[in-house]
């Protein structure tokens, strides 16, 4: 029988039933000693008499009252009544994320921030050995003020092994899990699940797949007629992609969410750490949802280097999963910065300890250099700047050489030089990545057909090489691959001959006189998720181990891997500060070299002669775009509060929010006039168009987006032709309604001031069309220049027809704007280093843009010796 409001249970007084369900009656009630209203969960006395769902009741208590963490429903007392148990928690306020998908498709910033803090939950349980096996819709709840929290471990499966409870002490509990009985709610099953068979954490990591499918697309992944053909379903099929329902997902959030309802447990995420690490970066970048194939386009030096910012390290997500056994005490390092370049990569330690080489920004391109490392001199070996950027450095066996590469577009070649100084001498035309062997070969890297690349051994006495059965997806500097000291086998993240490049990355050796090859750990994975962050592979000096990069809660951690193939790791070095290296060497006393770089970003105003007029900081924008009205205001697009937002200011103040209405979501911001912009608002999927005052702020009207799914926009100065880009094609339509048009593919967009002429960038580069003729011409780049991967500005064109682009040559390490009239294009010299981004003209005649600057010191970690 239900309780009655005004019944005293125990200290607490119940004040009305909440609901009930599978497992038991939930109750609002009054705590009366600690004043404060709670939830009371009951078992009914006919239920107490059932031993297993009783048993289940005590272990949900049990889990629950062992975890304490934001994202998981607090416990706060467990009794028992008239032979009935109860549980006393926290009383919620909100609804649970089933009642929240009843309303159909969720916001992409609510999937990720509700993603996150899914992840956050799962991981403290994880952590603590509890896995849940029953998580779905119904068990998270949404709190009134948008939190998560994760309910109902009646199904949890503790491992005693690493189980403590809040205070520290064991938690004497267990939960035996019964081959072939299958337990959890069918359509958020895992494979495993459906099998009988033990659950672990990563059947967690699979039903959050399932919930964020549905929390994006509004449909469940796996649904049926029937019980069984749903057990079928999730065994041998795969949904529906996400992007078939909801297009405008971005393709990392597609990918974490494949990655997650894997088939196969050791291809899924391997822990709830990571799926958290892999969200945030998404959410960090502004939603993700302007990461395009522009990508293509990017100079393949700079991908590395320019993700040394957190902006762009934000939609990075590669990193080393272990979780073999649990993490030891970090050893006690001393850390020294070191003298040298303001921009140097790549630290190299000579054979004897004495040198170091590395990789200088100087006069705007990378170059090979030496110093001591006890000294702040260095000296630069080599001033070429025809072929483009050293991506790579290493000693010579004996220390009487120096081989290096040159990159741009591809592979130029390997090149020697001796220590000292002196003329390079170009070894192999088309590879990169020189790895010296102790016989003088070289171990480098060559691009095959598909783009990836091979292995291969060179002996530069004879000219002679031989391909290695050892693939590297496309890494464009720094590629994780080094020989053993004694030259017999090296390490690499790849794949073999055997498996084929398409089975994923993970850490193999490969023995050069047999050829075979195995795997580092097989218990280790690489998670691949968007976008290639260098992942350092380091053999030790005493070349029985590796070390390599891995992440821990909100740190990078430098960990070692033992070559012997033991399972585990030990952890070496914590980097705190969020920056991992890019690059590691180790050097024969004991001592760790890294790099860390990062980015100084700031909006600012150029001459058309590249002088520079005015700067200011501000915060990293989204798409690196920046507006200039007529009064000297500037708008970007920027995360605030959880939100994309427009904001302005002038050049040197505070930036605030521009419109006067709380709005939704800003996508994008384009020029209509001197007195009106116009901007995408909302979320995916339900994309508008608005007018804007530029004088106060006020919307004037909204138009919707055909399909809701917009991230590019121009408008005619007239307001009657509006032009946007949706899954890269570029549609027009007139203001007063009708279907769009299909204008061409492209992904971004700009349009003169006149409206006499749209300019379109798409795979094959920048194209010019008339209007209203719709005449199409490219706009061709000269030898020595492409394009960069960053957004055109929507004020790219002024009004004499000029139009500015975004540049990179094989002499220059920064991005430069370039003016073109069509015909010709020119880059514009700068004087200044760094970054100039996106660049757009000024009513003035002059242009704005955003500059990152890039820093990058070198550092020395000695351990501290025991006293």
């Amino acid at each position: 029988m239900p309780l009655v409001a005004g019944f005293q249970l125990d200290s607490y007084e119940i004040i009305a039933l909440l609901g009930a369900g599978g497992m038991g009656e939930v109750y609002r009630a009054r705590d009366a000693a600690l004043k404060r209203d709670v939830a009371i969960k009951v078992l009914p006395g006919e239920w107490s008499r059932d031993a297993e769902r009783l048993r289940r009741f005590e272990l949900e208590a049990q889990a629950a009252a062992a975890l304490n963490h934001p994202n998981i429903v607090s416990i706060f007392h467990v009794g028992q009544y008239d032979g009935s148990p109860y549980i006393v928690t926290e009383l919620l306020q909100g609804e649970t994320l089933r009642e929240r998908l009843r309303k159909g498709p969720m916001r992409l910033r609510e999937v990720l921030d509700h993603g996150v803090e899914l992840a956050r939950g799962l991981a403290a349980a994880h952590d603590a050995g509890i896995v849940h096996r029953d998580l779905k819709p119904e068990n998270i709840w949404v709190t009134k003020d948008g939190r998560i929290k994760i309910l109902d471990f009646g199904l949890a499966k503790l491992n005693p092994a690493k189980a403590a409870s809040a205070d520290g002490s064991t938690v004497s509990f267990r939960q035996e899990s019964v081959p072939g009985h299958v337990l959890g709610t069918v359509r958020y099953m895992s494979p495993e699940q459906v099998r009988g068979e033990v659950a672990d954490a990563r059947s967690d990591i699979f039903a959050v797949g399932i919930v964020l499918y549905e929390m994006l697309t509004g449909k469940p992944a796996f649904r049926k007629a029937t019980l069984a053909e749903t057990m079928a379903a999730i065994l041998n099929e795969d949904p529906p992609s996400v992007s078939q329902i909801a297009p405008s997902v971005p393709p990392g959030l597609q990918r974490i969410v494949s990655r997650c309802l894997a088939k196969n447990p050791a291809h899924r995420l391997q822990h709830a750490t990571d799926l958290e690490f892999a969200l945030e970066a998404l959410s960090d970048s502004g939603t993700g949802s302007q990461v395009t194939g522009s990508q293509a386009t990017l100079s393949p030096v700079k991908r590395r280097w320019v993700a040394a910012s957190a902006t762009v390290l934000a939609i990075v997500a590669a990193f080393i999963l272990w979780r073999t056994r649990a993490p030891e005490a970090t050893p006690a390092w001393a850390g020294v910065r070191l003298g040298g370049p303001v921009v140097a990569f790549s630290p190299r330690v000579s054979p004897d300890g004495q040198m170091l080489a590395l990789i200088a920004l100087v006069n705007r391109q990378t170059q090979v250099a030496i110093m001591k490392p006890d000294g702040g001199s260095w000296n630069v070996l080599t001033d070429d700047t025809s072929n483009g950027s050293v991506t790579n450095v290493a000693w010579a066996r004996d220390g009487s050489r120096l081989f290096f590469d040159r990159f741009w577009e591809r592979p130029a070649g390997v090149y020697s030089i001796p220590p000292l100084g002196g003329e390079p001498t170009l070894l192999l035309e088309d590879a990169w990545a020189p790895q010296p062997l102790p016989d003088g070969s070289l171990v480098v890297l060559k691009r095959t057909l598909r783009g990836n690349n091979q292995a291969f051994r060179f002996w530069p006495e004879s000219g002679r090489s031989e391909p290695l059965p050892a693939y590297l997806e496309r890494w464009d500097a720094g590629p994780p691959i080094r020989a053993f000291p004694d030259g017999k086998e090296i390490v690499f993240i790849g794949a073999t001959q055997e498996a084929g490049i398409e089975s994923g990355a993970q850490p193999y050796i490969l023995d050069l006189a047999t050829r075979k090859s195995r795997r580092l750990d097989p218990q280790a994975r690489i998670d691949r998720l968007d976008f290639q962050l260098g992942l350092p592979v380091v053999p030790t000096p005493d070349g029985r181990g590796v070390l390599m990069l891995g992440r821990e809660q909100n740190s990078f951690e430098l960990i070692r891997v033992e070559r012997n193939g033991r399972p585990g790791h030990s952890r070496v070095l914590s980097f705190s500060n969020g920056r991992p290296p890019f690059y590691v060497d180790a050097a024969p006393d004991g001592s760790i070299y890294v790099d860390s770089a990062e980015m100084s970003p700031s909006i600012s105003r150029f001459t058309v002669e590249g002088k520079l007029i005015a700067e200011s900081a501000t915060p990293a924008p989204l798409n690196n775009m920046a507006l200039a009205l007529k009064d000297g205001r500037v708008l970007i697009t920027a995360p605030l509060g959880g939100n994309l937002r427009l904001l302005s200011g002038m050049m040197g103040t505070d930036f605030h929010p521009f419109l006067q209405a709380d709005a939704a979501d800003v996508a994008y911001a384009a020029p209509v006039s001197a007195d009106v912009v116009a901007l995408l608002l909302g979320a995916p999927g339900k994309r508008r168009i608005a007018f804007v005052s530029v004088h106060n702020g006020v919307v004037q009207r909204e138009i919707p987006v055909p399909g809701g799914n917009a991230t590019a926009l121009a408008v005619s100065s007239s307001l009657k032709t509006i032009y946007y880009v949706a899954e890269d094609n570029i549609y027009s339509m007139q203001d007063t309604g009708g279907p769009p048009v299909r204008v061409a593919e492209g992904e971004d967009l700009a349009i003169d001031p006149a409206g006499r002429m749209l300019v379109i960038h798409n795979i094959k580069g920048i194209v010019r069309i008339q209007l209203p003729s719709g005449a199409a011409e490219p706009i061709v780049l000269p030898a020595g220049i492409r394009l960069a991967a960053v957004n055109l500005s929507a004020s790219a064109i002024n009004q004499k027809g000029l139009i500015l682009l975004n540049v990179v040559t094989a002499r220059d390490f920064d991005y430069q704007p370039a003016i073109s009239d069509g015909r010709k294009v020119t880059a514009i010299s700068f004087d200044r280093r760094g970054d100039t981004l996106a660049p757009g003209w000024t009513l003035e005649g002059d242009f704005i843009a955003m500059h990152d600057v890039l820093r990058s010191e070198l550092w020395r970690f000695s351990q501290v010796a025991k006293k």
